[in-house]
């Protein structure tokens, strides 16, 4: 008998908050300092306006597939089985 309701979710969740655990300590070690903090804000930042930017060119170029999704020339296989 266990006290999850759900023994796998739990142990995946486990290792989920163990590796963030892990990451968050290698993240407080590494920004110590109030430069590599800039650093770290000015990467996200540049990295948003990225994401952003792509997504209002997928938005206004929208034709019911997603962008850069062209058909292949040669009449290749498609990864994964799409078609």
């Amino acid at each position: 008998m266990s006290l999850s309701m759900d023994v796998e979710a739990t142990r995946g969740a486990v290792v989920v908050i163990f590796f963030l655990f892990i990451c968050f300590l290698i993240a407080a070690n590494f920004f110590d300092s109030p430069e590599r903090l800039r650093v770290l804000a000015n990467f996200l930042i540049i990295f948003g306006l990225a994401v952003a930017v792509f997504a209002l060119i997928q938005h206004l170029t929208w034709e019911g597939k997603l962008f850069l999704d062209s058909p292949d020339v040669l009449g290749g296989a498609e990864p994964a089985g799409h078609s």
